[in-house]
């Protein structure tokens, strides 16, 4: 099957700058899916949840806060009268360096809750110095939690830890399991209500080892009372610990929380290699716990939900969310992280099961690695997204398509051309003029390896032919990116080590590439800047080009009419309260959507989740710019059909030289090409004469050739 390409060019252009851009996320179109409207479409998706709740704001009310581990980002949403609403803005209050968990809670009692998260020393914290009525300030208030002796309290990356007053003296205690020997918990009791009275986090006595009497010993097998080895657990000499066999390291989550009613915490905890939640009923107190029975039911709800792999529960007032703790990608254990959300309520009668994927069917969310690839304009277009998604049991790559109108964007083909049937994952589409390309990856020797493939005239996978890249081996997140300069096909090849080089491409008829450069425009491999991608776009003038790039940091980057200088520049999002650098998960793909009235181009993202981010580009530091009403006619000067595009509701006339009214009434909708036919007139100069519906009125000059 062959797909053909239009594509849609501006002929209005602003002013060339080397000045930064800013972006906002307002804005943005609207999008439906099987006739729905989505709530909040651009959220960017969710993989792996670690969800809690706080007053962002200052308001008094709790929002809920989303780490979403695997695509390395937050999310906020704040409790509206229908519902949730998505907060894009908020993550922006938030460090810029969480990492691996994020737990939130007051340590300090005054009423604020403050950050923890990991930290390579063990666990970082950050202090709540915000007031009511104002949005959140932080203040690192240790570098990494400490014992009494001055050692580091040490907790696994991959692992969540129960942060939370266990004993019951008004200071947080931490629960998590051993850093570097088995699977089994340790306790450690904060003592800052002994030494001075007042609750803090300046020190910890050191760990009561398997806290709650028992070991894990693999899904489903625990050993209570006894090591996984099965010696007696009181028997264990702490002194020859080390000795002792390594089990499963890391990928833990915990959740106390009473669910008998007894008034004591039980437990229910998750492990990265199996399929379902553990439930621990508690015997003995909350400080000294005792575990002897395990099962997968919960009281009030039933059997726990089965995932692949990679549990995690959290609470949200009265809710029990569960969700993946994957930092995996999808294709190694068949993961569905397009629902990888499952939320329950506490009624009079128990959990009762929500009947819709939670959140993820209010957003795009296509599974994972989203990479759009979008043709055409705000006011015509479609949008092209590649992803990987759960088929039939096995992930592989499809491509969604949308159309793009006024009215914004509409889901119409959720595997577009078949392209599951390839059998590829974290497939790429790419154009330059009336070549295509299209790559994918296959693992080979437990290496992601990515192949090319080659069209001409229209994209047609049956008669594809595999083309090579000389110098390098194409790797799984290597990016590809074709553009044409000075009638010129060239390629720029974005290296997951961070690396960027430039090629010219030639057509005889089939491609043949010739290495340019290497670390092109200072683009080098680094490990701080790993999964380095980029986007080209015509903006400021039909003879320079713009080069956006990110990498696994998440802060945007451009450069200005590249192929002429090197200016790198950080890109602004822009809010009501000020302006941040950008924030964007670990990975990240860009494409461009131009807007024909404006000259500018708004952004569009991909994230690791599998969904998409909205970026719409303004002028200055505002992110709701005054309105003008625009007016674009093309093309001028015509001899066939001229096609008029107005920002506002509209109705127009055409005039003679002479005055004379040749079409009487002209009726524009917002954002709508309407296209007449000039074939009847004369050659010559004749006017267009414009009236809003707020009755601001614009002439405009077109030429009948």
């Amino acid at each position: 099957m062959k797909y053909y390409c239009t594509l849609f060019f501006s002929l209005f252009f602003l002013t060339v700058s080397y000045g930064q851009k800013n972006f906002s996320l307002v804005d943005a179109p609207d999008v439906y899916v099987n006739g729905q409207l989505l709530p909040f479409p651009f959220a960017g998706g969710i993989n792996a949840a670690q969800i809690q709740s706080m007053d962002v704001t200052g308001n008094g009310q709790e929002e809920m806060v989303i780490w979403d581990r695997n695509s390395r980002r937050l999310l906020v949403f704040e409790d509206g009268e229908s519902g949730l609403v998505y907060k894009p803005e908020l993550q922006y209050l938030f460090p810029d360096d969480v990492n691996g968990y994020l737990v939130l809670v007051d340590y300090n009692g005054n009423g604020r809750k403050d950050l923890f998260t990991s930290s390579p020393f063990g666990i970082k914290a950050y202090m709540n110095r915000g007031h009511s009525n104002q949005m959140l300030q932080w203040e690192v208030a240790q570098n990494f939690l400490r014992l009494d002796g001055g050692s580091n309290v040490q907790a696994n990356n991959l692992d969540i830890p129960v942060i939370m007053d266990i004993d019951g003296d008004g200071d947080l205690d931490i629960i998590t399991f051993n850093f570097a020997v088995g699977d089994y918990l340790e306790y450690y009791r904060n003592t800052s209500i002994e030494r001075k009275g007042s609750a803090d986090i300046d020190g910890f006595a050191a760990a009561r080892l398997r806290w709650g009497n028992f070991e894990f010993c693999g899904c489903g097998q625990f050993a209570f009372g006894f090591t996984c080895a099965g010696s007696p657990i009181q028997n264990i000499d702490r002194s020859v610990e080390e000795n002792l066999r390594l089990q499963h390291i890391g990928g833990h989550s915990l959740l106390l929380y009473d669910f008998t009613g007894n008034g004591i915490l039980d437990m229910v905890m998750g492990q990265d290699e199996c399929d379902v939640l553990y439930f621990l009923p508690n015997s003995g107190t909350n400080e000294s716990p005792v575990f002897t029975t395990v099962s997968t039911t919960l009281p009030g709800l039933g059997p726990l939900p089965a995932f692949p792999i990679f549990h995690v529960a959290n609470l949200y007032k009265g809710n029990l969310i569960i969700s993946l703790n994957a930092s995996n990608r999808a294709q190694e254990y068949n993961i569905d992280f397009s629902r990888s959300l499952k939320k329950y309520s506490r009624g009079d009668m128990g959990w009762e099961s929500s009947p819709a994927d939670f959140l993820q069917n209010q957003m795009i969310d296509l599974g994972e690695n989203a990479r759009p690839f979008f043709i055409g304009n705000r006011t015509q277009g479609e949008l092209l997204v590649t992803s990987n998604q759960l088929i039939d049991g096995q992930v592989t790559g499809l491509l969604s398509r949308f159309k793009m109108d006024q009215n914004g964007l509409t889901l119409l083909e959720e595997d577009f051309l078949n392209l599951s049937d390839l059998q590829l994952t974290d497939l790429q589409i790419q154009q330059s003029g009336n070549h295509f390309f299209y790559s994918g990856t296959r693992m080979e020797n437990f290496v992601s390896i990515r192949s090319l493939f080659y069209n001409q005239g229209g994209l047609d996978v049956g008669s594809a032919q595999s083309v090579s890249i000389p110098e390098v081996s194409l790797r799984g997140n290597d990016h590809l990116e074709f553009f044409i300069f000075g009638n010129q096909t060239y390629l720029l090849l974005a290296r997951q080590t961070g690396e960027l080089l430039r090629y010219r491409v030639n057509f005889d008829p089939n491609p043949s590439f010739l290495l340019l450069d290497r670390n092109y425009l200072g683009f080098s491999d680094n490990p701080a800047t790993r999964n380095l991608t980029v986007h080209v776009a015509q903006e400021a003038s039909p003879h320079s080009l713009d080069l956006y790039a990110i990498d696994q940091r998440g802060r945007l980057l451009s450069i200005v009419d590249f192929m002429n200088q090197n200016k790198v520049q950080d890109e602004l999002l822009i809010f009501h309260n000020g302006a941040a650098n950008t924030q964007f998960g670990r990975n990240t793909w860009i494409s461009s959507i131009p807007d024909i009235l404006t000259g500018r181009s708004d952004l569009i993202m991909g994230t690791a989740a599998g969904g998409l981010i909205y970026l719409r580009q303004t002028i200055d530091q505002n992110p709701v710019e005054p309105r003008q009403w625009q007016l674009k006619l093309y093309p001028n000067p015509t001899d066939t059909f001229l096609t008029i595009l107005s920002s506002e509701d509209a109705d127009a006339q055409l005039v003679s030289p002479l005055g004379q009214v040749l079409i009487n009434s002209i009726s524009l909708k917002a954002r709508e090409p309407n296209t007449i036919n000039i074939q009847s007139y004369a050659h010559g100069l004749y006017y267009l004469r414009f009236t809003s519906n707020n009755g601001e009125n614009i002439s405009k000059k077109i030429i009948i050739k």
